[in-house]
């Protein structure tokens, strides 16, 4: 398999995440988006206080319309 489509909640984004299977982005934002606090975002990761699911793992930002 070369690609998946993850359509899930911040918290299965955040496992994709820490397992370092993610390797590309898309995000569409649209204003309707809030960001209120206690709201799952785009990753929500239920680890310990000092983890860091992200770390050591670098994304480049690609601007463009397709």
């Amino acid at each position: 398999m070369e690609t998946l489509v993850l359509e899930g909640g911040a918290a299965i984004n955040g496992a994709f995440l820490k397992a370092g299977l993610i390797d590309e982005i898309s995000v569409l934002i649209q204003p309707a988006v809030d960001g209120l606090a206690g709201v799952q975002s785009i990753f929500e990761y239920q680890g310990g206080p000092d983890e860091r699911p992200g770390a050591g793992q670098a994304l480049r930002h690609i601007c463009g319309i397709r």
